[in-house]
Order: structure tokens, then C-alpha cells, then sequence
């Protein structure tokens, strides 16, 4: 049988190639999700980890110790001087001025220290050189276009912590940096010196003494203000590296597992010169903790939220193939019979069908999975170098994009669903007799089981409905704050998610299995008004009454189209909505202003107001107090709630009444918060004299300061009844056009950049980076749209083709008796776009309803979550049902008039 169906293949191939474009695009669908939900994890754990540059060990202060080490308590000589460490550097870095005194202009960058390898740096530089001395800088190019300086200029760096400008020093600028880490979008790039620079700054800081001597001698003929504090120990960043091969490629040692001993031996060596209370932690440990941190992250989610897609495509290619080999089955019914008669049992019969499923269910996925890896790679060597998704990854991470599951998901699902989706077709293929070779080609009809087919109908769209709300009540209870620190939370939402995904599966299949009485019952009601229009319409109209399962096969091809496609739309809106109010939450004040050790001014909040791109600006008072715990905590005073809803993304109601403490709603959630709702909190002044006595209330708003470890909103008559006088003021500004932040940013810093020590910062630019990510998915949520639009149309293409072979008597008669061609082709387009409206405005609901279970159940757990519903895009799936139905019904129709009427009788008989 094997070169009896390799050679049906060949004779059939037009017929089959609507099929294996079906099953191909499915394909490329679960590649493409695979793939890119693998992108975004290695950009994520990549944007989270970007200070690490080279390195892939980092040694950090252990949470859970109760010592506290000190900065110096680690030697780093001791540490460099390990085998197979290559590189070390320590996370030390400041806010400090940069200023050029010829041009009077300022920027407040922050300053990190280098490591003792170029690789190791956070940032690279992309023109010019790194700092080789002291005396050296290398500042982001941004800051030195507003600074009007060039590869070769002096800047004088003032610490903000100086007021009388004791620790002024001069740098040659040697390079630029690169401004394409998000670890530092904050404050619009990173500036580098090295360590025996960094050294002027941390010995006046507390920090343990210097020693290196040029620095010791600067410090001793300064009046600079050494500030007695303890020293912190800043995170050190290791890098281990590889064991050396020979020029045969192999180690210096005998195997694998005594490699491995040694590099143990290597970390053991690294964890002996560590101070008590620090921790030796892994890049991939870190980024696995700080995904966690984030959720989870969003990756996770973004892939099963892609793959529910890319199995409802699979869905709707599975239909396609079922019809395509219907369609064949019935074309070759005489050939199979001939093959009975000369032996071939049914058990060959249908073994044939399903081995030829499986060799183009091989060869559509391979392709697929082929050209899903070409785009994804085209798109990671085509994207700039920046904070994008698609931009932080390089062709030395596709080890990591291009994974096993990701190329063997694809091909065994895809030919696994091919596969199953011939066994109807070889049922009927084996029900064929030899006695009909010699009868008439006509169609394979079922019995119909009407009363079991309703049945397990009504049973599966009840059992849907039940999993959907199973679901929903599951992923609410993952949503109290009791649960957050569940271990088997991730497995759970999993779990949930599944339930969804297949809630709405088998409400479509019971969908599906009741086409036959729902759709012709709609279709009559439409036919009434239709008949009248003219003879065509009539027949159209008398032609879906006849045959009920013909008419529920072919609408179950668009109805399954225009739900994924109105699943698709609804869920990418709603995502988008809910996405863009999480963001709102999250980030509050897109800029933020401060100036240390002074005041900002009515005149500077007029100037941030009258940037092109800023919607407005608003002065905030503040004071630092303490917790009865003894931890800092700023205190901001707005002025009216109005003031806030001019500056806040959103209206959180943070404006607090008196004797209100108004603390972030993030405080209060987790197993153990240290904040409760309507706990009365005591505060007080840093020497104690001044007490606050306020009741905390929560708001949903975040990200206002990094300088203190709280912060929270009070009354200013509060402050004013209790005799406490503001430490300062931040300006807060909203940014007009998020997509451009960056731009208004720095649009801000060239307003101010007359006037030294202001620091200007923000979440808009790491906000933006969550919006480029939001961007880019959408995008992908289009193209798999559009993809839908094309398997739902060869679908009905399909399915009109095996109603024209179905009725090639009925055609033929027609003709005869005197209908032109015109109007035979007419009566099929008619026919399919009443199909269309019908199974479009069902789909419509249907997929709306499936949209928002699917946002509800992958957004729920991010906050409040949006139901959009759009009459604009919902009008346009109308029509774009109906030209997919006239577009369908072009070729049938083509064939159906090109047939001669006696032609067809003869062939009919």
C-alpha cells in the first residue's frame, strides 16, 4: 500500500495543499509561541541581571544572617587571585554632578564603579576608550550632547553630599557608553570610573579607608566631610571561567566529572574568603529570584497565552484537514472501491489514509518549524542592539531560544493532529464496498444520530461552562494575599489556565456537534428576508434548508475562524487595557525631580511644565521620619487630590484626610506584611523630638522614590499641627506620549541643565520597556490574526468544494433547465455569505466570551483586569467574514459553472 498511496499523494497534491498550508501555519503558530515565549524569558532574565556584564557569580549580603559584613571585610586581591576567576568587580555607585563651567550646564549621572576586566563593566563603551586612570571618565553620550562635550573634554564630577564643593574633581571624558541597559533606564544611562576614582567618593561616605595612597594624601588636604556611618557591603560580581582546552580540545584534566570537581573546588575556594552574613549566588539563581520577585515574570504566561492560540489554530487546521480528506475519500471512492475489489482489505484501506496524513502532517510541520526558527532569528539579527525584547538578545543566546521542546512540540503535535483528524475520512474510506466501483460517485453520507449527537452536545457545553467557572474561582483564590507565598501557587495557575484553555475547547466542540440544529434554524430566518431578492437567493435560501449537515460543515469552518479571530482581537484589546492600568499602578510618577541638600522652585516646575511632551508638573513637599522599627520612611504632603491626578497615570485616591497614612497597597499584601490596613503607626523626627501619630490606609500607587526604604502620603496639616518643618521638595511629571519617553526625559535634563546637584529620574523609561514588550506581543497577536483569516478561509474553501461535488447533479439539473452560470455562481456566493453573517455574529459572541476568560485567568493575577470589547473591530470581522466567504466560494463556484450540464449528469450517473 505504501507505493499505491505515495502515488494517490501525487495524483491528489492540488488537493492537499490547502491542507498541508493549514497544518504548516498551525505549525509555525506553536513554533512561533514556543520560540518566542523562550525570547522573552532569556531578555527578561537578561534585563534582570545586566549589572552582572560578564560575569556569572555574584556574592551579595545573605537576607537571612544576622551578620552584617562590612565593605571591607572581603579581599579582593585574595578573591582575583583564585584559580579560574577572571574577573571581579564591586556594585559600588553614586548620583553625582557632572558639570562643564565654560558652558554653565549640569547633569546629575549615575556613576558606577569598573571592574578589573573590560567585560566585566555593566555597560560597554561605543566610541572612544574606558578610563585607564583616575583622572578619567566615560559618561553616556546623551548627557554629553547636553553637556556640548567631546571625546577629549573636561567635565568637573561635584558630589551632590559636598555642599561647600570640597570633592570637585576634574575628568577627561575617554569614552561613551552605551545606554542600552535597563538596570539603569532610571536615571538615563550609567557613568564609569574606576575604583581608585570611586575610592574619593566612598571614603568620605563611611567607608572603610582607602588604600590606595594617591587618594589618601588627596583626602588628607581636603576639608571634605567624612560622614560617621558604617560601611555597607556592596554586591561583588565574579566571573568563573571555563577550563582551558588544548589544541586537541580537551581539558587538562581526565574527564567531565573531574572538571566539574574542579570548578566545585573553584566556588568552594571563593565561599572560603567570603565574610559571614554574605551569600555566593549564580547569575541563573539570582534572575530565577528576581522573576519570582516580579511574579513569576511574564514570560510563563505570555507563552501559554500564545500557545492557547496556537492550539485553536491547530483546532481549525484540524477541521480543515478532516474536510480536505473528506473531499478526497469521496473523489476517490471508485478508486478505493477498485482496490477492494482487487484485494485490498479495509484494514490497508485505512491504514493508507492515515500513513498519508502522517507524511504531510511531517512535512508541513518540518517546514513550519523551519521557517519559525528563520523569523525568529531574522528578527534577533535584524533588531538594534537596545532595551527591547528582541534587542537584548544575541546570536550567541540562541543556544537558549532555540530549545529541544521547541522543535519537537511542533512536529509530533502537528503530525499527532494531522493524524487524528484523517481517521474520520479513513473510517469512511474502509465503509466503501466493491460494489461500488461500478455505481455512481455521490456522498458519503453518515447516519445521523441525532438524539446522541444533541445530547453529548448540550453535556459538552455544560461541562465547558462548568470548567470556565472552575477555573475562575480557582484563580481568584490564587489572588488572596494569603496564597501569594504559596509554593504550589505557579503549578496551580498552571492548572487553572489548562482548565481554561480547555473550557473553551470543549464548549466549541459542543458547539460544533450542534451546527446541525442551531445553524440551519438561524439560517432560515435569514433565508426568509434573503428569498425575496431574486432567483439566485431563492435557491441559495432552498439549498441551506436541504441539507442541514452539509450547511452546519461548512459554517463550522468560518464559526471556528471567526471565534479564534474574535478570541484573538478581544483578548489582545483587553490585555492591552489591563496591561496599560497594571502599568498606571505600578508606576505612578513617570519623573521625578529632587535636588539634594536644597529646594526646588516654582520657576524649575514651570520650566519641567513647559517641556515639549510633559502634560504637567506638580512641586511636592516632603520629610523623612521613622518607623517604630527605626527604618526611614519619606513622608510626601500633597497639597489636593487634583494635584495629584495631574501628575498620577492613575486616580488612586492617595490624597489622605487627617490623621491618615496613606501607604502603598503593595505593603499590605504578602503572608506576613509588616503593614496592616488601619494600623495606628507612631513616627518619629531623626532625634526623636517630634512624634506623629497617624492610622495607615492604602492606595493603589508605587514607585515614587528609591532614596528612602517607605514612603507614604500624609495631610499637610497634620505636618503643620505637629511643628515639622519639610526637608525638601521633588517635582513630579507626567509624561504626555509613553512610546517616547526617553526623548521627554531628556528633554527635561537640557531644561534644567543650568542648575547643578538636580537629579532627575523616573519610571517612565523602565515603564517604556514594559510597553515596547506590550507592543511587540500585540504585534504577534496581529500576525496571528491574520494567519486565522487565511486557515478560516481555505476552510470554507474546503467545505464549498465537497458541496459543489455533493451536488453535481443537483448543479447540473439546475443548468439544464435553464440557470446561467451567472446566476448558479451567484446563488453559491449568496450562499456563503448568509453562512457567513450567521456563523460571524455567533463567533463574534462567542470568541468575545473566550477573549475575556482567557485575559481574566492571564491577567488576574497582575491586578484589576479590563474587558474591552470594540464595535469598530467586531463590525470589521463582519465583513471580513463575508469577503472570506465570497473569496471561499470563487473557485467551487468556478467549477461548479465549468462543468457542462450533460457532463455532469453523465459523470452523475
Amino acid at each position: 500500500m505504501w507505493k499505491i498511496t505515495r502515488k494517490l499523494m501525487g495524483a491528489n497534491a492540488r488537493m492537499l495543499i490547502p491542507a498541508g498550508i493549514a497544518i504548516f501555519l498551525g505549525s509555525v503558530f506553536v513554533t512561533c509561541a514556543l520560540l518566542f515565549g523562550n525570547v522573552l524569558d532569556v531578555s527578561m532574565r537578561q534585563s534582570l541581571t545586566e549589572q552582572f556584564g560578564a560575569a556569572n557569580y555574584m556574592i551579595s549580603v545573605d537576607e537571612h544572617a544576622k551578620e552584617t559584613p562590612q565593605e571591607q571585610s572581603l579581599d579582593l586581591q585574595k578573591l582575583t587571585a583564585i584559580d579560574h576567576v577572571e574577573g571581579v568587580r564591586q556594585e559600588r555607585s553614586l548620583m553625582l554632578d557632572l558639570g562643564t563651567p565654560s558652558s554653565g550646564k549640569h547633569v546629575t549621572s549615575m556613576i558606577t564603579q569598573m571592574g578589573n576586566v573590560d567585560s566585566m563593566n555593566p555597560v560597554q563603551v561605543q566610541e572612544g576608550a574606558l578610563p585607564q586612570s583616575a583622572d578619567e571618565i566615560a559618561v553616556p553620550e546623551s548627557f554629553a550632547k547636553q553637556l556640548g562635550v567631546t571625546l577629549g573634554s573636561t567635565v568637573t564630577v561635584a558630589d551632590p553630599a559636598q555642599s561647600d564643593h570640597s570633592m570637585d574633581q576634574e575628568y577627561t571624558v575617554t569614552g561613551f557608553t552605551a545606554e542600552n541597559n535597563s538596570q539603569y533606564a532610571y536615571y538615563g544611562g550609567v557613568a564609569l570610573l574606576n575604583r581608585q576614582a570611586m575610592d574619593r567618593y566612598f571614603s568620605v561616605r563611611g567607608a572603610a579607608a582607602t588604600d590606595d595612597a594617591d587618594v589618601q594624601e588627596e583626602l588628607a588636604h581636603s576639608d571634605a566631610q567624612v560622614e560617621d556611618t558604617p560601611a555597607y557591603f556592596p554586591s561583588v560580581y565574579v566571573r568563573v571561567g571555563d577550563f582551558p582546552k588544548n589544541a586537541d580540545g580537551q581539558t587538562d584534566y581526565a574527564d567531565a566529572a573531574q572538571v566539574e570537581r574542579k570548578y566545585a573546588d573553584t566556588l568552594q575556594a571563593i565561599k572560603d574568603i567570603m565574610p559571614k552574613g554574605t551569600v555566593l549566588e549564580s547569575r541563573t539563581q539570582v534572575a530565577d529570584q528576581r522573576l519570582k520577585n516580579m511574579g513569576g515574570g511574564a514570560s510563563g504566561a505570555t507563552t501559554t497565552f500564545l500557545m492557547v492560540f496556537a492550539v485553536l489554530a491547530m483546532f481549525v487546521a484540524a477541521l480543515v484537514i478532516a474536510n480536505t480528506f473528506q473531499v478526497l475519500v469521496a473523489q476517490r471512492k471508485r478508486i478505493l472501491a477498485l482496490l477492494r475489489t482487487i484485494g485490498a482489505k479495509r484494514g490497508q484501506v485505512y491504514r493508507s489514509v492515515i500513513l498519508e496524513g502522517a507524511i504531510l502532517g511531517i512535512i508541513s510541520t518540518i517546514l513550519a518549524v523551519l521557517v519559525g526558527i528563520g523569523l525568529m532569528v531574522l528578527m534577533i539579527v535584524l533588531m538594534p542592539r537596545d532595551n527591547s525584547m528582541f534587542g537584548l538578545i544575541a546570536l550567541r543566546d540562541l543556544g537558549r531560544v532555540i530549545t529541544p521542546s521547541a522543535v519537537l512540540i511542533p512536529i509530533v503535535f502537528g503530525t499527532i493532529v494531522t493524524m487524528i483528524a484523517c481517521t474520520g475520512s479513513a473510517r469512511a474510506a474502509t465503509r466503501v464496498s466493491p460494489l461500488e466501483a461500478l455505481q455512481s460517485v455521490d456522498t458519503l453520507e453518515q447516519v445521523s444520530k441525532g438524539k446522541l449527537r444533541l445530547t453529548f452536545g448540550i453535556l459538552f457545553i455544560v461541562l465547558g461552562i462548568g470548567a470556565a467557572v472552575a477555573s475562575i474561582v480557582g484563580v481568584n483564590a490564587l489572588n488572596d494575599p494569603a496564597n501569594s507565598n504559596n509554593a504550589d501557587s505557579n503549578n496551580l495557575y498552571s492548572m487553572y489556565l489548562l482548565i481554561s484553555m480547555a473550557a473553551c475547547m470543549i464548549v466549541m466542540i459542543g458547539m460544533l456537534m450542534l451546527t446541525q440544529r442551531w445553524v440551519p434554524a438561524m439560517l432560515s430566518g435569514v433565508g426568509t428576508i434573503v428569498s425575496r431578492i431574486g432567483a439566485s437567493s431563492r435557491v441559495a435560501s432552498a439549498n441551506l434548508k436541504r441539507n442541514p449537515k452539509r450547511v452546519a460543515a461548512t459554517s463550522a469552518a468560518l464559526l471556528i475562524g471567526v471565534t479564534l479571530i474574535a478570541t484573538l482581537s478581544t483578548g489582545a484589546a483587553s490585555v492591552r487595557q489591563t496591561l496599560s492600568t497594571t502599568l498606571d499602578e505600578h508606576y505612578s510618577v513617570d519623573v521625578i525631580v529632587n535636588k539634594p541638600q536644597s529646594t526646588l522652585t516654582s520657576k524649575q516646575r514651570d520650566a519641567v511644565a513647559a517641556v515639549d511632551g510633559v502634560s504637567g508638573a506638580v512641586l511636592v513637599n516632603y520629610v523623612d521620619m521613622l518607623t517604630p522599627k527605626g527604618n526611614t520612611i519619606r513622608l510626601y504632603a500633597p497639597t489636593s487630590q487634583d494635584q495629584l491626578n495631574t501628575v498620577m497615570n492613575e486616580h488612586t485616591g492617595a490624597m489622605p484626610e487627617q490623621d491618615q497614612l496613606i501607604i502603598p497597597q503593595s505593603y499590605t499584601e504578602g503572608e506576613d506584611p509588616s503593614w496592616k490596613n488601619g494600623q495606628e503607626f507612631k513616627l518619629t523626627n531623626a532625634d526623636g523630638t517630634k512624634t506623629l501619630t497617624l492610622t495607615t490606609h492604602t492606595a493603589p500607587y508605587r514607585s515614587l522614590t528609591s532614596d528612602t526604604v517607605y514612603y507614604a502620603m500624609v495631610s499637610p496639616q497634620d505636618l503643620r499641627e505637629a511643628h515639622i518643618e519639610y526637608a525638601g521638595n521633588e517635582i513630579w511629571a507626567k509624561v504626555a506620549n509613553k512610546n517616547d519617553a526617553t526623548a521627554a526625559v531628556n528633554a527635561i535634563r537640557q531644561a534644567l541643565g543650568d542648575q547643578q546637584d538636580i537629579i532627575v529620574g523616573g519610571s517612565v523609561a523602565e515603564r517604556s520597556l514594559y510597553d515596547q514588550m506590550i507592543t511587540v506581543i500585540l504585534q504577534v497577536l496581529l500576525a496571528l490574526i491574520a494567519v486565522a483569516m487565511i486557515i478560516a478561509i481555505i476552510g470554507v474553501a474546503n467545505t464549498l468544494s465537497l458541496s459543489v461535488i455533493e451536488r453535481t447533479r443537483e448543479s447540473a439539473t439546475l443548468r439544464a433547465i435553464g440557470m446561467t452560470r451567472a446566476q448558479l455562481r451567484k446563488s453559491l456566493a449568496i450562499e456563503a455569505v448568509m453562512i457567513a453573517v450567521v456563523a460571524g455574529i455567533v463567533g463574534i459572541i462567542v470568541g468575545t466570551l473566550f477573549g475575556w476568560l482567557g485575559t481574566y485567568i492571564v491577567c488576574s493575577l497582575m491586578g484589576k483586569v479590563s474587558f474591552a470589547f470594540d464595535w469598530l473591530t467586531a463590525g470589521a470581522i463582519i465583513v471580513g467574514g463575508i469577503v472570506c466567504a465570497l473569496l471561499a466560494s470563487i473557485l467551487p463556484a468556478r467549477r461548479a459553472v465549468r462543468t457542462p450540464p450533460v457532463v455532469a449528469l453523465a459523470q452523475a450517473d
